[in-house]
């Protein structure tokens, strides 16, 4: 197989990593394979493999976030803390769902964990696991992890309970099991450990060994190594004249034209079937498109009205339906109007209602999916680059949306230079950080311009008004930036998202 890219394995309990690269490897011919993240013997679940150029992405997968489906049993401890080693530690105590809720929510959040010493840590070029096999004394040390929600799941038995787990990389199951039973004045191991997410990619998605040697192989081509995308917002005039006729066909049309990006807006509202939206996220993962949508207008979370506040939550909970039915990851949506308020009142009263938001509402669901509050282009509208980025200081599952026509219209047409360009994205590095800035999301177009802010989109030939495209594509390639770019631009859309991927290619 030529192919390069990413094969999806449900790795079988009791097979190593390497073992089931090298099987992999064999079944493909393949040149070159390596997965992107050890998964331990015992556990079982999703294993990403790099095959061929594939290998190169290494490092873009190996840190993504991951779900964790765990067993574990309480009241006894082994020296692997799992069920392959022998019972260390034992005691009396009978745990129960009640007591188990009530120290969850402690988990939540940074915190410094202890590998295993039955684990793939290096001690002086050694694997730990050896190390502990041969009866070595040696000290590990504690490693900074993120756990981002923790649920029990259901009790299967007495003292036998099952958890789902979202966290970072480099996140032990097993010494989770450990740190948990501690803080219950018990002890525990891990039953059974199956990962279901990495990143984007889903158990659901992942193909066994049998499958891959009968020559039914899935390999998710990677066709950007940096990871910037590009594609329109909608479908161009010229889509529908090519002969197609649905927003289902979307994903195969732009992977012909050469994109890899498209965003389907809601701006009136939810017209669309949650069918019709899973049918263009099984052609988006298909086609290698990345999908997000635009959220409806009518969005205010600055609005005092209670009412409108209720109807705004309703509306982004319905909005990230879509989004994971579109298999996407980014929810662009307006955070609102300033009305009869003053700036620092609308603005405050945004951010408490979408902090208000994050903490009451269950996004479980939804764990991959970032909401991306949108720069605008009027003066009365919250939205400045700077109102922007400090909302998403808030909440790690906010990224912001730079829609630099519209940062343009409110500069009055001043966004010329690359330096205007790095002064947001710095600002935006040291209140989010480079991980989130990194990942933003764009919004690009010349767009007209008056006294009150914008007024129309116009196309990317047009040489009257801005911005200019190449300064921000030099921003990006300095910063090693990973956005996602969505042109806007008044019905060429997808034609000025290849010029721009093309000023950027040739920079």
């Amino acid at each position: 197989m030529d192919n390069s890219g990413i094969i999806v394995l449900n790795k079988p309990r009791g097979m190593s990593s390497f073992l089931a690269v090298q099987l992999t490897k064999k079944a493909l011919s393949a040149k070159k394979a390596g997965h992107m993240g050890t998964l331990d013997p015992l556990a079982d679940g999703l294993l990403l493999v790099g095959i061929n150029k594939g290998t190169k992405l290494f490092d873009k997968f190996l840190h993504c976030n991951k779900v964790y489906r765990t067993v574990f049993k309480f009241g006894e401890e082994t020296d692997t803390l799992d069920s392959e080693g022998k019972i260390i530690n034992k005691n009396n105590v009978v745990v129960n769902s009640e007591m188990i809720e009530n120290v969850l929510p402690s988990f939540v959040g940074k915190s410094a964990q202890m590998p295993p010493k039955y684990s793939a840590k290096k001690i002086n070029g050694q694997k730990a696991c050896d190390l502990a096999r041969k009866g070595q004394d040696f000290e590990l040390s504690p490693k900074e992890i993120e756990i981002f929600d923790v649920k029990l799941l259901r009790q299967i038995d007495t003292n036998v309970f099952e958890f789902e787990i979202f966290c970072t990389s480099g996140f032990y199951v097993r010494s989770f099991a450990r740190d948990l039973a501690k803080k219950l004045d018990t002890f525990a191991f891990a039953l059974s450990i199956t990962r279901t997410k990495c990143g984007d990619f889903s158990l659901e998605q992942a193909q066994t060994l049998e499958e891959i040697k009968e020559g039914n192989a899935k390999v998710y081509v990677i066709e950007e190594e940096d990871g910037i995308r590009f594609g329109p917002s909608g479908n161009s005039p010229s889509f529908f004249e090519a002969g197609y006729k649905t927003s289902v066909e979307a994903p195969k049309w732009l992977k012909s034209v050469g994109l890899n990006a498209y965003e389907y807006s809601f701006g009136r509202g939810y017209t669309m079937s949650i069918p019709t939206a899973e049918k263009i996220g099984q052609e988006a993962e298909k086609y290698g498109v990345r999908v997000s949508i635009h959220a409806p207008y009518y969005i205010n979370f600055a609005n005092p009205d209670e009412e409108m506040k209720t109807k705004s939550f309703g509306y982004v909970l319905k909005g990230l339906e879509y989004v994971k039915a579109m298999k996407g990851n980014h929810f662009v949506f307006h955070i609102g109007s300033q009305g009869k308020q003053t700036r620092e009142e609308a603005i405050t009263l945004a951010t408490n209602r979408l902090k208000e938001f994050l903490e009451t509402v269950d996004l479980s669901a939804y764990q991959d999916i970032y909401l991306c509050p949108e720069t605008m282009g009027k003066y009365l509208q919250i939205g400045t680059y700077k109102e922007i980025i400090d909302i998403c200081t808030i909440s790690e599952k906010l990224i912001p949306t730079f829609d630099f026509g519209h940062i343009n219209c409110t500069m009055k047409g001043e966004l010329k230079k690359v330096g205007d360009y790095l002064k947001i994205f710095n600002y935006c590095i040291e209140k989010l950080g480079f991980e989130r800035t990194k990942n933003c999301h764009i919004h690009f177009s010349k767009i007209e311009f008056g006294d009150k802010g914008e007024i129309r989109h116009l196309n990317y030939n047009d040489e009257l008004y801005g911005p200019d495209f190449t300064p921000l594509a030099k921003a990006i390639k300095q910063l090693k930036l990973n956005p996602t770019i969505i042109c806007e631009s008044r019905d060429f859309m997808a034609e000025d998202a290849l010029i721009m991927k093309n000023i950027y290619k040739n920079i």
